[in-house]
């Protein structure tokens, strides 16, 4: 199952065109062995509103990269409403981006660097938004995502903002959404936060872990061109309950590891063990579509 790797592709038009700040080509550079993470669309991997995030947690790897389908509502769809886009690209007033995170551990808390693609079509060129500042997330959890989001005139919020280029890229988002610079910044970096916490909640269940999907190979030609190898990237799975004890009957385990978990819910023991249970399996090679199995009798 091929994957978009998006990270790839953002690595390629770096080597030939200066689309990043300084510091985020260092970041990109940085990112190029941290684990990867296919997710689903909007990042969303349980159905529970994060209520499963620990008080205080950890990145599961110093720095983990995350890719995602991400549909956005607001007004960059009217923006490019009369653009030559795909048309699968736009549904229901709603704009398809791809979107790439990369977390990293910075003492007690969590840098997020995002980027936004959206493909272009024949001549059109695909468009990059990349906020120039950087957000740090503390390690710690209070329930309500939205209290992680800093204004620019508020000091006392508790994500502090880079503000690395921020007045160029202030204008260049306004010009380009006709909005305020704050609600762009609020709508990438929200989604971007809820994923990190999506993947810190799913893998704090002791019964979740993560698979390898298969690496695309290079063609012969791409390779004696230097081109860059494709990426390897992980989806989170169930693992098998007959080696689990406590664990046995959770449900999950007889879907295919590449496929990506999605819904049900997470169940706490009382001795504070934590399982996801219930699942639903999205495969991510087929457009999300449900997998489900019928039996005739």
């Amino acid at each position: 199952m091929e994957t978009n790797n998006l990270f790839r592709y953002l690595m390629e038009r770096a080597r030939t065109t200066h689309v990043f700040s300084e510091h985020m080509q260092l970041d990109m550079n940085a990112a190029k062995n941290a684990p990867k993470f296919m997710l689903p669309d909007d990042g969303i991997i349980l159905d529970t509103g994060l209520k499963g995030v620990p008080a205080e947690f950890k990145l599961p790897f110093p720095v983990v990269v995350l890719e995602y389908d991400d549909w956005v509502e607001h007004e960059s769809v009217e923006y490019f409403a009369n653009r030559k886009i795909p048309a699968r690209t736009v549904k229901d007033g709603e704009l398809l981006q791809k979107t790439l995170v990369i977390a990293s551990e910075v003492g007690n808390k969590i840098e997020l660097r995002v980027v936004s693609l959206i493909k272009g079509q024949a001549e059109q060129q695909d468009i990059l938004q990349t906020p120039g500042f950087t957000v740090f997330m503390p390690c710690t959890w209070d329930g309500d995502l939205t209290s992680f989001i800093k204004t620019m005139d508020d000091s006392e919020a508790v994500i502090e903002v880079n503000l690395e280029k921020l007045e160029e890229d202030a204008k260049a988002l306004r010009d380009k959404f006709e909005s305020h610079f704050n609600v762009a910044a609020k709508v990438v970096y929200l989604k971007a936060m809820g994923a990190v916490l999506a993947l810190i909640e799913a893998l704090s269940c002791k019964n979740v872990g993560h698979e390898a999907l298969p690496v695309r190979k290079l063609n012969k030609s791409a390779a004696k061109r230097g081109v860059l190898p494709f990426d390897e990237y992980r989806v989170l799975t169930i693992n098998s309950s007959k080696d689990k004890g406590e664990l046995a009957g959770v449900g999950g385990d007889r879907h295919s590891p590449r496929e990506h978990l999605r819904r049900g819910h997470i169940r706490t023991y009382a001795s504070g063990l934590k399982v996801w249970v219930q699942s639903t399996v999205v495969n991510a090679g087929v457009g999300q579509v449900l997998n489900k199995d019928y039996k005739i009798k």
